[in-house]
């Protein structure tokens, strides 16, 4: 029995030392050459040091995998900050669209702000869209609520008015989540009140489509400032924000 814990207390120690061990998604689903999965290993593990190494001995930054997943989307897949940062200091694209179209940024926003300041730092375009929805990450951050990636976004220079095919803006995609403190800082930033969506909806008809008895304390403090905000700028007020 002593025997075979000294066995496994080795093994385990053996294994820590393992440069490319790590807690996460399998890197063999998404790569199939040798060299791209050695290289997405070392990313998801987040050795910088090997990372270099490898493309440096001529494993591609830019590698696609299964499903056209990019080695930079698989460093947010992995959520691995130093993966992607060495990805970025060897060369990656940042803006190069991987797995459903979708471009590095907008799978960072997904996961952590962190990320999505080092690929804007890397030279990413806050304004880079997704083809298959012709939406940027800006819309990302309004599903989610996401106040930090909001502010890296438009901090960046991000267009808080962009209009996807749908005539869809930032605007109403926040207003849909009751992101209020979002909405009144896209209308301090200059997002227009008035736009209208394809199906003639604007962000007041999102907005306030739940009654004041419906929604929290915060939201309601949030519709507030909003109505303030409207009213001052004389913009009409959607009559159900007083129900």
């Amino acid at each position: 029995m002593l025997r075979l814990v000294v066995v496994l207390i080795g093994l385990s120690l053996a294994l820590s030392g393992c440069s490319t061990i790590f807690s996460g998604p399998d890197p063999s689903q998404w790569w199939t050459s040798s060299q791209d999965l050695t290289l997405a290993k070392a990313v998801a593990a987040g050795e910088k040091a090997e990372i270099s190494r490898l493309i440096r001995d001529g494993a591609n930054p830019n590698a696609i995998g299964i499903d056209g997943i990019t080695m930079l989307q698989w460093s947010a897949t992995a959520r691995s900050l130093d993966g992607m940062a060495g990805l970025l200091e060897m060369g990656a694209t940042p803006d190069l669209p991987g797995k459903g179209g979708e471009p590095p940024l907008h799978s960072a926003a997904w996961t952590q702000p962190a990320m999505v300041e080092l690929l804007l730092q890397a030279g990413s375009d806050p304004d880079v869209v997704r083809a298959a929805t012709g939406t940027t990450a800006l819309k990302i951050a309004c599903l989610q609520n996401d106040e930090p990636v909001f502010t890296l976004l438009v901090d960046a220079g991000a267009d808080v008015d962009w209009t996807d095919p749908n005539r869809g803006r930032p605007i109403d995609t926040c207003a849909s989540t009751q992101s209020g403190a979002l909405v009144l800082r896209l209308l301090e930033l200059g997002a227009n009140p008035h736009s209208v969506r394809k199906d003639g909806s604007t962000f007041q008809d999102r907005y306030f489509i739940l009654s004041n008895d419906d929604v929290s304390d915060r939201v309601l403090q949030e519709r507030a400032a909003i109505i303030a905000w409207l009213d001052a700028h004389d913009v009409p007020v959607h009559p159900k924000a007083y129900q």
